[in-house]
Order: structure tokens, then sequence, then C-alpha cells
């Protein structure tokens, strides 16, 4: 591959970002990629103010994988954005890419349990609940910081950690907390001893949490397929 293909069609992108994305351009982006068009001509795509060129770019981003770990800066201010799909591609490139010299910036990710967005908090849900223990261990530091604000997050992020020694019953609990955040905390914990107590899934599919209603469909339906 010549790298003139992708300089033309990223500058395609630029001259019509809109329609660059109705037409399903960044699939023919991400094909150059495969083929070593160089991952740093991501950076000012996803530094674009435009939201159609950032949601083509994370996009990329997102199905690069561990390619894009060199990104994890410039996608991490993505999950502010006003677009579901930026934010969307964003979580699911930063938690392949947030490890290493990285890792702590999958609180990030985590962080994203407090979305306005169902379908957000939704993701975050599950890529927390599937997430490697060196990351959830290294976002109970990020959290639990001394100068850290986010102590709901680091308490539940230790209990996530310690899932295999933690009571049945404290699982429960966090499921009926009244802070909906230590709710889908707890809903994860379940997912995450499913093998060892698949009862406790049950309390989510049961909850009168819509969150946790939908995380424990979504878990069944895995588990079943």
């Amino acid at each position: 591959m010549d790298d003139q293909d992708g300089e033309q069609l990223v500058d395609e992108l630029l001259a019509d970002p809109r329609k660059f994305d109705d037409e399903g351009k960044a699939y023919a982006l991400l094909q150059l990629y495969f083929k070593g068009f160089p991952v740093e001509t991501l950076r000012p795509l996803l530094r674009s103010d435009n939201v159609f060129v950032q949601r083509s770019a994370a996009f990329v981003a997102s199905e690069l994988g561990g390619d894009s770990r060199n990104l994890v800066d410039d996608l991490i201010p993505l999950l502010s954005s006003v677009d579901r799909h930026v934010s969307w591609y964003a979580m699911e490139a930063l938690t392949v890419c947030c490890k290493g010299e990285h890792i702590e910036k999958f609180a990030h990710v985590a962080r994203m349990l407090e979305s306005d967005d169902n379908a957000l908090r939704g993701l975050a849900m599950r890529l927390v609940s599937n997430a490697d223990v060196s990351q959830l261990e290294a976002a109970w530091r990020f959290f639990g910081a001394p100068d850290s604000y986010h102590r709901t997050h680091a308490d539940a992020l230790h209990a996530l950690v310690a899932a295999h020694k933690v009571d049945p019953t404290f699982v429960v609990a966090m499921m009926h907390d009244p802070d909906p955040l230590i709710r889908r905390y707890g809903a994860i914990a379940a997912k995450r001893v499913l093998k060892k107590f698949p009862h406790l899934i049950m309390e989510a599919g049961s909850s009168v949490d819509s969150d946790l209603r939908r995380f424990h469909d979504d878990v069944v339906d895995v588990k079943g397929s």
C-alpha cells in the first residue's frame, strides 16, 4: 500500500466528514491502517473539533486494538463527547490499550459507569466486568489516591479485586445499595463470580434498577449462547 492512498482517504474525510461517515468509508480507511498506514496519522483526527471526523477516527482506533496504545491520551477526552458513537469507540479502544504504562488510565473507562447515557453505562458495566484484575487494581489505585474525590469507585473496585474472597451477601447488599453506582458495581461483582456463585446474577435480573436488569439479560444471553 502507498501512503498516498491513506492520505487521499483522510483528505476525503476532512473535506466532507458527514458524507464520509454516511457512506461507511471509515471501514475502507481502517483497511489501509491494517495494511500499514501510520497509526500516528489518527492523532490529529481524534483531536478534530468535528464530531464526524472524531467518529471515524475513534472507530478505526477501536478496531486497531492494541496498535492504538500510543493514542490513549487522545482517546480519553472523547469519553465526554456529545456523540454516543465517539464515546463508545473510545471506551472500547481504551479498554484494550490501557495496559502496561497506561494501565491506571483504565480508571477513565470505569468512570463511565456514571455516564448520563444508559447505553454507555451498560457498555462500561460490560467492559469493567471483563477487565483484567491488573486493570481493576490499577483503577483502584487511581481512585484511591490521597487527593482523589472518588472513594465510592475506590471502595467498589477493591471489592472487585477481592471478588473471589467476598461474601456473597456483601455482593447482594451492593446490588441493593441506595447509590446507583454501587449497585452497578455489585452487578459487575456478581458477573465476575458467576462460576462460583451463579445465583447472584439473578439478583440483578429482579432489581428495580433497569441498568442491572439489562446487564443481567446480557450476561444470561452470553452464557446461553
